[in-house]
């Protein structure tokens, strides 16, 4: 039997790690990239290619993750620079995990990234967790205690939620209660069983 893999994603402070955790209770493997990402870093090989690129970020053989941040976060071709380096660990991290749960009927890969590291490959479905612009720039605000200017540049990074949402095979609308967020995961699920 193949597992049927479904990429989870959103924009930053929709609420992904809610859906995750929830899905995580009923059971379901969910793969967490941004956790391989941070494994990354403790791998010698990317330590050694993240030492030669960014010398600056390197001290006592430990690497200043947020040196790395400041450094990147406001330089296009820097932050391509260090994607280049983390990606594929979290790639190879992904289909470990993708084929040591391969008796399981569904997992999740839970992708903050996943269209803009052109992961959409690994998935058989996409499910995108939408929220309105607002109510995502307030979260992030209060999650991250950041000021709007942060915020709104953290957001405006990433791909806009609406090009994410009409690329997904499923949205979930995040803009009610937690109720009403768990009601479409439990109706889509319900459906797959079916299908």
């Amino acid at each position: 039997m193949s597992v049927k893999r479904i990429g989870l994603t959103g924009g930053i402070a929709t609420g992904k790690s809610t859906v995750s955790r929830y899905l995580n209770h009923l059971g379901y493997v969910v793969l967490d990239s941004d956790q391989f990402a941070h494994e990354a870093y403790q791998d010698a090989d990317v330590y050694h290619e993240i030492e030669t690129y960014f010398p600056s970020c390197v001290s006592n053989g430990m690497i200043d993750r947020q040196a790395l941040g400041r450094l990147v976060f406001d330089d296009p071709d820097q932050k391509k620079k260090l994607e280049s380096i983390i990606h594929p660990y979290v790639k190879a991290r992904l289909h470990q995990g993708i084929q040591q749960h391969h008796d399981q009927g569904l997992i999740f890969l839970d992708i903050p990234l996943l269209f803009e590291a052109h992961m959409e490959d690994f998935c058989d479905e996409i499910w995108v967790v939408n929220l309105s612009w607002e109510a995502q720039l307030e979260r992030l605000i209060k999650r991250n205690g950041l000021s709007e200017a942060e915020a709104l540049s953290r957001m405006k990074s990433q791909w806009p939620l609406r090009e994410k949402c009409a690329q997904a095979d499923f949205v979930i609308d995040n803009n009610g209660d937690l109720a009403s967020l768990y009601a479409q995961i439990d109706q889509r699920l319900e459906a797959d069983d079916h299908a």
